[in-house]
């Protein structure tokens, strides 16, 4: 697994979170309804902006989503476009 610098990670989910916003944002203004995978997403990113600064383990946001760590990190992955 590649080793990432915090900045570097921070920079990233910055992006993703912001590209989430977006796509939510969008889907609110023509009433378009967003997918299972999207809306886990969107939970997602809002935990991470409530305890991004004191929770960094995938446990921790896998279980207040009610997902395994790994379907979880297929999800990002997926979503995102990172393999």
């Amino acid at each position: 697994m590649p080793s990432f610098s915090m900045q570097t990670v921070e920079y990233l989910l910055s992006a993703v979170m912001n590209d989430l916003a977006n796509i939510h944002e969008q889907a609110a203004e023509h009433n378009i309804r967003l997918t299972h995978a999207q809306q886990q997403m969107q939970q997602f990113t809002d935990l991470v902006a409530m305890y991004g600064t004191k929770e960094s383990n995938v446990a921790f946001y896998a279980e207040q989503l009610h997902l395994s760590p790994n379907h979880l990190s297929a999800l990002v992955r997926k979503q995102t476009g990172c393999k």
